[in-house]
């Protein structure tokens, strides 16, 4: 007997014991719950707030680009620099995301982190000096300047430069490069691991084929000079072939007709016009996912159309409600450009199928094949090219105590072999530069994530998956209805089962 009543006084303990871990667990989750609740109440009013700038801004780069007009372009960035000043925004986004881990929601959280890279990045931009600096040097940008004004433009340039490094130091990185890095998620070790990869895997082949142009010049040294033409070679046979300019709205209707998308049925405004300085299209999204347009100089390559269409139908296709998660382009942390340079390279990668070139395009069996052995050949001076690209422009953040002629000589014999570097200084007082920095490393990464695509459609859907109408679905399911829920890597491997494919990638281009 007095077993069995020990036995039910421990069996009333256990049923105690149990209902109070309930009761705790239901007291947790009310806090979570209450947190949650608590985020949203200042942060949906704030992302409605934050859309209705973005929007804005799509309209001010709408009318600089079509117009000419900047007016309304300077008040859209004054705009963002108050709203980032906001105190009561800075200390809310530090508490939350000091606290992130009271929040239940797994899209909130990954809403603060996308606030936060962009309260990062807007620290140093929206800074007073750095703002006024960069405006001062974009209005200069869009006028010929005489020589003496041009000397003056370098040396804002690099003073510009030069506050974006003290500025991202006292935020505790080493330089404003290695900061956008890591707020647009590549990071700087996996940064630095890619492009020694990429090194690696190029270098040989590289170094066979500037052996092989020494030897048919009959010469011991290379120059810039020397190499030029390849480059030249191979930019424009991969723009292959010319497009008559009447007939590139029908074969780009045509283009997604065959994989499942009616562009008639998209919210799509094209224009086409001639452009200022180097920029031959631009993709704007004015409202996500209502509001595309485009806009594209009339000798535009067609594979170009095909990439500034790529970035709206990411856009045009996401079904995130959060504004933070609908990936806006304006300010740097919000979205993934590497990622989205990927979808813009995807719908190239389309217009540059072996099938689509010869049935829609009619290039010729032999013109392909010639194509593509050239494009093989030169392949390894082409990346390695992209990387000096993006090196030349991060290492002299990097090295700023360094004249950039030095930095940027050593960047160019360094990745081009070179005996002896340009002669000519890239200047730094460049759009790329000061409205776009540390940018063009993502046309690397954006490369591969293209060709990884097209891979994984071929295993799904065979060697005809570019008139396959599920593809549509496919692209809309795996990249692009996200938007930025995820990091641009989880998107990948979600997708493709695998991350970025390096190897397989160089495998493919050089052999």
């Amino acid at each position: 007997m007095k077993q069995i009543s020990a036995m039910k006084k421990q069996s009333k303990l256990a049923v105690l014991l149990l209902f109070a871990v309930l009761i705790l667990l239901s007291g947790i989750a009310c806090e979570f719950d209450k947190a949650d609740k608590r985020f949203r109440s200042f942060f949906d009013p704030k992302e409605k707030e934050y859309e209705r700038l973005c929007i804005e801004m799509g309209y001010a780069v709408w009318d600089n680009f079509l117009q000419g007009d900047a007016s309304r372009l300077a008040e859209a960035h004054k705009s963002f620099y108050e709203f980032f000043s906001d105190d009561s925004l800075k200390s809310q986004m530090q508490y939350w995301f000091t606290n992130r881990g009271k929040l239940k929601d797994n899209v909130i959280k990954r809403r603060i982190e996308l606030w936060n890279n962009m309260m990062i990045g807007a620290s140093v931009d929206y800074s007073k000096e750095i703002f006024e600096l960069r405006k001062k040097i974009e209005v200069a940008l869009n006028e010929p300047a005489p020589a003496e004004e041009a000397k003056i433009l370098e040396d804002d340039a690099l003073r510009l430069m030069q506050l974006r490094n003290s500025k991202a130091q006292d935020l505790g990185f080493p330089n404003y490069a290695d900061m956008i890095l890591e707020i647009t998620e590549i990071g700087t070790v996996w940064f630095d691991n890619f492009i020694s990869l990429v090194d690696s895997v190029t270098l040989e082949p590289y170094r066979q084929l500037i052996s092989n142009l020494k030897n048919e010049k009959g010469i011991n040294s290379i120059t810039y000079a020397d190499i030029s033409p390849m480059i030249r070679e191979y930019y424009q046979s991969l723009m292959k072939p010319v497009i008559p300019n009447e007939r590139k709205m029908e074969l780009l209707n045509d283009l997604l007709l065959n994989i499942g998308i009616r562009l008639d049925e998209l919210t799509v405004q094209l224009q086409i016009k001639d452009l200022p300085g180097r920029i031959g299209g631009f993709g704007n999204a004015i409202e996500i996912p209502g509001d595309f347009r485009f806009v594209v100089e009339p000798e535009l390559a067609f594979k170009d159309w095909a990439h500034e269409i790529g970035h709206g139908l990411q856009w045009m296709n996401t079904t995130a409600q959060d504004p933070v998660l609908k990936g806006y382009e304006w300010n740097i942390g919000n979205a993934s450009d590497a990622y989205m340079e990927g979808m813009g390279e995807t719908m190239f990668y389309f217009a540059g199928h072996p099938y689509w070139l010869r049935n829609e395009a009619g290039m010729t069996e032999k013109d392909y094949d010639d194509i593509s052995r050239l494009l093989k050949k030169y392949s390894p001076l082409w990346y390695r090219l992209l990387i000096v690209e993006a090196m030349t422009e991060i290492e002299i953040y990097r090295n700023l105590d360094k004249p950039a002629k030095e930095t940027e000589s050593a960047v160019f014999t360094k990745y081009l072999l070179l005996d002896e570097a340009p002669g000519r200084s890239k200047d730094l007082a460049t759009v790329m530069y000061v409205s776009f920095p540390v940018y063009q490393h993502n046309y690397l990464i954006a490369d591969i994530i293209a060709w990884q695509i097209h891979e994984d459609m071929l295993t799904r859907f065979g060697e005809n998956y570019i008139y396959n109408q599920e593809i549509a679905g496919y692209l809309k399911e795996n990249y692009w209805q996200s938007g930025e829920l995820y990091n641009w890597q989880e998107r990948l491997v979600k997708a493709t089962g695998k991350g970025l494919d390096v190897i397989s990638f160089f495998d493919h281009k050089m052999n």
